[in-house]
């Protein structure tokens, strides 16, 4: 049953985690996001820190992909403030927002596909296999 709220005008089918556990694995965080309707899967990035002064910190953000913006919508609102730990008085909460569409992760894919044919491929015209 659909919800009869609108959905915000910035609302898209991926939701943004950012601030996670350095520890936290790929597997933990689709425990959390699977059980909502409209699930697809989810990436988990993880970058150093190089302007914190800490050599070794590391920021843990994770991307999740949902069929369309009302089932993302859904997963924020019910996650909003989710304890990550319940047993440690300073657990992480999850503070899910909108992130940016799926359809970047295709442009890259095109991008590296097109960037490994001019370092590696056969010149264009060349009649080369592929």
């Amino acid at each position: 049953a659909a919800s009869s709220t609108p959905l915000p005008d910035d609302a898209t089918p991926c939701v943004y985690v950012d601030n996670l556990p350095q520890d936290i694995t790929k597997r933990e965080l689709a425990h959390i996001f699977r059980p909502f309707p409209g699930y697809q899967g989810l990436r988990v990035v993880v970058k150093e820190n190089r302007f914190s002064g800490r050599s070794g910190e590391r920021s843990t953000k994770a991307f999740v992909d949902f069929v369309d913006a009302a089932a993302a919508t859904a997963a924020i609102r019910m996650l909003q403030g989710y304890k990550l730990d319940l047993e440690s008085e300073q657990s992480p909460v999850l503070r899910p927002k909108y992130g940016k569409p799926p359809r970047d992760l295709n442009r890259t894919a095109d991008m590296r596909s097109s960037e490994r044919q001019r370092q590696g491929g056969p010149p264009a015209g060349s009649g080369g296999h592929v």
